[in-house]
């Protein structure tokens, strides 16, 4: 959801859903590559909360996970 309630109209292949109100883990083929896993590049291409995940990696994700299967976040920022 937006910051007004709205929801985003954006498309992601694979989200997986980790809260109540909106949070997702998911892909995010919009942002480039080296933006991943660099601490300085993330506010400026970072999400409203959600996190993203480079495609390749959250269709493997997508496909391990299951329903109701915990969900471990660690590291700074």
């Amino acid at each position: 959801m937006k910051k007004n309630g709205e929801p985003y109209k954006s498309y992601v292949p694979q989200a997986d859903n980790l809260t109540d109100d909106g949070i997702f883990i998911h892909s995010a083929p919009w942002v480039q590559a080296s933006v991943f896993g660099n601490p300085s590049q993330r506010y400026n291409h970072g999400s409203n909360g959600c996190i993203n995940v480079p495609p390749k990696d959250m269709v493997k994700l997508y496909q391990k996970t299951t329903v109701d299967e915990p969900v471990i976040i660690y590291g700074q920022g």
